[in-house]
């Protein structure tokens, strides 16, 4: 992905609920997005700091 990962929507991961996470309603907003066209890069959202590469990374080489 080209995108700079700063130019991209806060995910609402972040900020859910347990029953929000538990039942992907957090995912709600781009599903309908998906549903009404196709889904460009501006749609998706920034990974959530525990999914991101470089911290993956880190735990790999551990």
């Amino acid at each position: 992905m080209d995108k700079n990962t700063n130019d991209m929507k806060e995910n609402p991961r972040e900020t859910a609920n347990i029953f929000s996470i538990l039942f992907f309603w957090w995912m709600r907003e781009l599903f309908m997005t998906g549903a009404k066209r196709d889904l460009e890069e501006s749609d998706i959202y920034r990974p959530v700091k525990a999914d991101e590469s470089e911290k993956l990374t880190d735990h790999l080489e551990k």
